[in-house]
């Protein structure tokens, strides 16, 4: 609404190219907070893991997952690749100091005593690990589960649009100087 609302004032300037150059700036700001906040995502199934991250997608077979960590955000390592999921970051440092004993209730790892902050189910980065290990854990205990293979997949839509609008917005600057 702000990018259609600059956008509307300097049109009524009626300076056409400064019009130009703040509807390809707002198109540029709007399409990379949708690339870094609006795409991420983790889609967990019964036979694998998907993580869609600004630039490529990830979907791979519980078999191919050799591990599942939260150290930084949601990771997982397949084929000796580790591959982070944006959408499921950590908290930081100081979040460990809000855990509280009851959140280890119900856990499948809750003889330990004590987790990571990254490992809370009140973080995205715990809630995601913990429902990816225990689909992971299931899917190891029904060996009838069908079998996916990996497969990787490029944002290239997404990619190609935003070198497009960045260079249209680029370009705009040159044509005002």
């Amino acid at each position: 609404m702000t990018a259609f609302t600059i956008s509307a004032l300097t049109l009524s300037d009626g300076n056409w190219i400064k019009t130009m150059q703040t509807i390809a700036w707002a198109v540029v700001a709007s399409l990379t907070a949708y690339l870094i906040f609006i795409r991420p995502k983790v889609l967990f199934f019964d036979e694998g893991i998907s993580i869609v991250n600004p630039f490529n997608e990830l979907t791979v077979g519980w078999h191919q997952v050799q591990s599942i960590d939260s150290r930084f955000s949601l990771s997982i390592t397949t084929d000796g690749e580790v591959t982070h999921a944006w959408a499921a970051p950590a908290p930081s440092r100081y979040s460990a100091r809000g855990i509280h004993p009851s959140e280890l209730r119900g856990l499948p790892q809750s003889g330990q005593g004590s987790i990571r902050a990254a490992e809370s189910p009140r973080s995205l980065s715990g809630a995601a690990t913990i429902i990816a290990r225990l689909r992971h854990e299931n899917f190891l205990n029904n060996p009838g589960i069908q079998r996916i293979s990996k497969e990787v997949i490029f944002n290239s839509q997404g990619v190609l649009f935003f070198l497009s609008s960045l260079i249209f917005a680029l370009g705009s600057l040159l044509i005002q100087s």
